[in-house]
């Protein structure tokens, strides 16, 4: 379990390193499986934090990854607020939460100081976009196979700062999105490397190709000179131009 809080949730979750065990440990005591996890984890925050959508995209991909699952039985256009279950099985607490929703006796306002302005300015349609690309830059692994690859759609695009204003991406990070950009295209897949092999040409061969250059035979008057000092023949730099293959 540490290791999953290090690998989603430490670079995101503010305060001591405690707090999301805090927060599990109370889920897994209780007796229902069934967490509104906004409300749920504002819990444990003091009054004056405030939890921004990245942050609970982390949650969601941690308790995704423990086995945990989101059977909010609305969209968001309806409310802001999440259902999550931890039951192994969680057919009967969907069921549950649906004939609540159905039934109007699930009250779907969200009473918190959660600030949910990011989400509700989702209506205009470059906070969509800045959205959506932040979700998918946070579903995808590291690497050009995943966040570089996501990234390099719209790194030609857009300056340094407005990428790690609306993303929270490093300067590093969009560099390498332009480079795959340039060298494989806009979202495209990485291009397999060319596997180039040298080898030295045989002693025997390298003797056939001088003895082939040095008949008159082969090569064009025009290109054929003879060393002043060995007083062997020589060819020039253009004789690829001129030899003749008989």
């Amino acid at each position: 379990m540490q290791y999953m809080f290090k690998l989603y949730l430490k670079k995101h979750v503010p305060g001591d390193d405690e707090l999301w065990y805090r927060i599990l440990n109370r889920w897994y005591n209780q007796k229902s499986t069934i967490i509104e996890i906004k409300s749920f984890i504002h819990d444990f925050y003091n009054d004056n934090h405030e939890i921004n959508m990245r942050e609970l995209r982390a949650w969601r991909v941690m308790l995704e990854a423990i086995g945990c699952k989101n059977i909010t039985p609305f969209e968001r256009d309806v409310s802001d607020m999440e259902f999550w279950s931890r039951a192994k099985d969680p057919k009967g607490d969907i069921e549950t939460i649906s004939n609540l929703f159905s039934n109007g006796f699930l009250n779907t306002t969200l009473n918190s100081t959660i600030r949910n302005d990011e989400f509700e300015n989702c209506k205009d349609t470059a906070n969509v976009f800045w959205y959506s690309l932040c979700e998918s830059l946070d579903a995808n692994p590291n690497g050009s196979s995943g966040k570089i690859r996501i990234l390099s759609i719209v790194a030609e695009n857009f300056t340094y700062e407005e990428l790690m204003k609306n993303l929270q991406v490093s300067p590093k990070t969009v560099h390498a999105a332009r480079e795959h950009h340039h060298k494989n295209g806009p979202g495209c897949k990485a291009l397999d490397k060319p596997i180039i092999v040298r080898k030295r040409m045989a002693e025997v061969k390298e003797r056939e190709f001088e003895l082939f250059f040095a008949d008159k035979a082969n090569v064009n008057m025009s290109s054929y000179h003879i060393d002043k000092k060995t007083q062997l023949p020589v060819v020039n730099r253009s004789v690829s131009d001129s030899v003749n293959y008989n």
